[in-house]
């Protein structure tokens, strides 16, 4: 069961198959909190269904722990190599299955509102977000796929 309150929380997700970053953040009165983050790594050497059963798995994990509302992904960044972003899609496709799963909101943005979202413009750098991540949240510096994933969730809370 869900508990709601005035403050939103936000499920961010920069997925990745070999490193899915994720943050949650709860916006209150007081502004934005970062209450947990962390790193699902997963290792080359397993088959792709595996590694997308160990994210999925983490990821259960941390909704039931945490109960966001919202969950929101980084979309896929289209490069040359369609390999890495069919597996990054598989990755996306599951944070999807859980959103439904748990009944909650899934937001899809691109890599540049995320980073507009961080009050940088959308041409800023992964130095320049883990920068902002680090100063919104008075936080250490963050690696720059939970600064990815922290930025998301604040473009989900602003949607």
């Amino acid at each position: 069961m869900r508990y709601k309150t005035n403050a939103l929380r936000c499920l961010g997700i920069d997925p990745g198959i070999a490193n899915t970053g994720y943050a949650v953040v709860v916006r209150s009165a007081r502004g934005y909190q970062l209450v947990t983050d962390g790193l699902i790594k997963t290792q080359p050497s397993e088959p792709t269904p595996e590694r997308l059963l160990t994210i999925y798995k983490v990821l259960c994990e941390i909704v039931d722990c945490e109960l966001p509302d919202i969950l929101a992904i980084e979309s896929c960044y289209h490069n040359k190599n369609i390999s890495s972003s069919m597996k990054t899609g598989g990755v996306i496709g599951v944070v999807q299955l859980i959103a439904a799963q748990y009944g909650c909101e899934a937001s899809e943005f691109t890599p540049q509102q995320v980073k507009a979202s961080s009050g940088l413009g959308g041409t800023a750098d992964k130095k320049a977000v883990q920068r902002m991540m680090s100063k919104i949240f008075r936080k250490r510096t963050l690696n720059h796929h939970i600064a990815d994933a922290a930025a998301c969730a604040i473009a989900g809370l602003l949607q």
